[in-house]
């Protein structure tokens, strides 16, 4: 047997309870977790030791057993307790649970802002992080197994003990947005400022310096010029939590990030798509050159339902790769997202082909180096055969580089133009929030932004305010661009449709046009 088999066994050689644990052969690995998470909570008072209270829900909890491998082959024995949270109840104890996290559109645009300003991005992951929350209510917990051993002469002094939690654990509902108000106030302290455009993106200056700190959850990552900036920020950081720094960034968010030697970084997520070309077994399938074929009929009835979870799952899959880092593939996942309801056997197939086309194309990366922002707008119109809605698209770039897109259904338009002139003013709107953000930030934006649209009556409706017979039916809501261009925000351009890259994101392609704007927006993209 192979030594990789030895390993996968013993990672998946865990026991699901407590009580497993105890009978476990490994027992006596496992002990010494367990004491040491039991530790843990103590040391930071978690909770207090008191009596039942009268007519106070009070949740259990359990233990989750994990095994991870260390980089030098070795395995670690892993033990958290985790309470029930979901036999909390809303305004008895625990009221607001929504916690900002890090968008994937922020994360690519501090990636531009990074390969622009010749900045270094480190990260570091706070440990045990869910036990700085201060709790927000009265949370009471059954006495969690293994306590009697470390906590034996407290609990002999109730006659009915249980927990009442002073801290978050994990599992509780309001956790993550406790910690969040923790990390957040205890930067401000720091000198640190939220940026307006994203609460999960703080700035400061150290020495004259731009220094700038993200959050999802507990992963940190953050831009400096020099070393010295960021050892600053670890020594404020190390004053109120236990942390582990990471170094440069590597891995974020299902990521992988690359910084070259000439600053320029790049994204790709290879090991996700060959994880997911073999979950699915099509490692060794034939190429296919387009994502979906350009004559595509997805209300056939000809073939039967498939199971709706199973087609959830995979499509849901493929759709963190398109958030991430593949925007070539939007507007097909776009199109296959919408029969999840009720997905046939060819749409299961049509999304596998899409696992295909990226297994094909897994070394294409989304690439940032220099380059000003701009954008490109695109809308199809009528094309959805049933329904006569249209599909918008746009893509936004800074540094050389895709940061932002998108591929939607509109409501239905009564033309071509107004089907462009509501793609503009989504496209707008992002613009407006990538310049408030880069601002922010530091960027200098002292130009308006130009916006590619290949519809000259949209164009002339955008550029000049007076009404007209083709502008009378679009609605008010829809002529911001307007105001963008007279504020000089934006400069609405023309270009030739075969040029425009957010075509791409709304209908499918035939195979040169696909490759043609694939390569301008991912570098590595394999010629024909």
């Amino acid at each position: 047997m192979a030594m990789a088999d030895v390993k996968i066994r013993e990672i998946e050689n865990v026991p699901a309870t407590y009580r497993q644990m105890l009978k476990s052969d490994e027992y006596q690995k496992w002990a010494p977790a367990v004491e040491s998470e039991l530790n843990s909570l103590r040391e930071r008072k978690t909770w207090n030791i008191v009596e039942r209270p009268d007519g106070h829900k009070i949740i259990d909890s359990r233990w989750i057993f994990r095994k991870k491998i260390n980089p030098d082959g070795s395995i670690r024995h892993k033990a958290r307790l985790v309470a029930r949270g979901f036999k909390q109840v809303k305004g008895v104890n625990y009221f607001e649970t929504c916690a900002p996290t890090l968008s994937l559109n922020t994360f690519r645009t501090l990636m531009s802002f990074a390969a622009m300003n010749n900045l270094t991005i480190n990260n570091f992951d706070i440990t045990t992080a869910f036990l700085y929350g201060i709790v927000d209510a009265d949370i009471y917990v059954e006495v969690p197994q293994g306590l009697d051993g470390i906590d034996a002469e407290t609990l002999k002094k109730f006659k009915d003990p249980v927990v009442k939690l002073n801290k978050t654990l994990c599992g509780i509902r309001q956790a993550p947005r406790q910690f969040a108000t923790h990390l957040m106030t205890n930067l401000k302290l720091f000198g640190f400022k939220r940026l307006k455009s994203d609460p999960c993106v703080c700035v400061t200056n150290h020495n004259g310096r731009k220094v700038a700190l993200a959050c999802f959850v507990d992963d940190c990552i953050v831009l400096t010029r020099t070393k010295n900036d960021y050892q600053w920020v670890l020594k404020n950081i190390a004053s109120k939590y236990k942390f582990k720094n990471l170094g440069e960034i590597k891995y974020s968010l299902g990521i992988e990030v690359r910084r070259n030697s000439n600053g320029s970084h790049e994204l790709n997520q290879k090991g996700y798509i060959v994880r997911l070309a073999d979950k699915y077994g099509i490692l060794s399938a034939k190429r296919t050159k387009t994502p979906l074929p350009t004559k595509l009929d997805l209300n056939d009835e000809s073939t039967h339902e498939v199971d709706s979870t199973s087609y959830r799952s995979l499509i849901g899959a493929i759709i963190y790769l398109t958030a991430a880092t593949r925007p070539d593939i939007a507007c097909a996942v776009s199109t296959l997202a919408s029969h999840s309801s009720k997905p046939r056997k060819a749409h299961h197939d049509l999304a596998l082909r899409i696992v295909e086309h990226l297994l094909h194309t897994v070394d294409a990366t989304l690439k940032y180096e220099v380059g000003d922002l701009e954008a490109h707008s695109d809308s199809t119109f009528a094309s959805e055969k049933e329904t006569s809605r249209s599909r918008a698209g746009h893509v936004v770039y800074n540094g050389g580089g895709p940061i932002s897109w998108r591929s939607k259904m509109q409501r239905v338009a009564t033309s071509t133009a107004e089907a462009e002139c509501m793609a503009m003013s989504e496209t707008s709107k992002e613009i407006l929030y990538q310049r408030q953000s880069l601002t922010e930030l530091g960027e200098a934006m002292e130009k308006p932004t130009p916006m590619f649209v290949d519809n000259d009556a949209a164009i002339q409706i955008a550029k000049n305010p007076g009404f007209t017979q083709r502008s009378k039916s679009i609605r008010i809501a829809y002529h911001n661009t307007r105001d963008m261009i007279a504020e000089g925000t934006v400069n609405v351009l023309p270009i030739e449709s075969r040029n425009n890259i957010s075509d791409i994101l709304t209908k499918p392609l035939p195979r040169k046009l696909h490759e043609k704007h694939s390569r301008k927006l991912l570098k590595g993209y394999p010629n024909p």
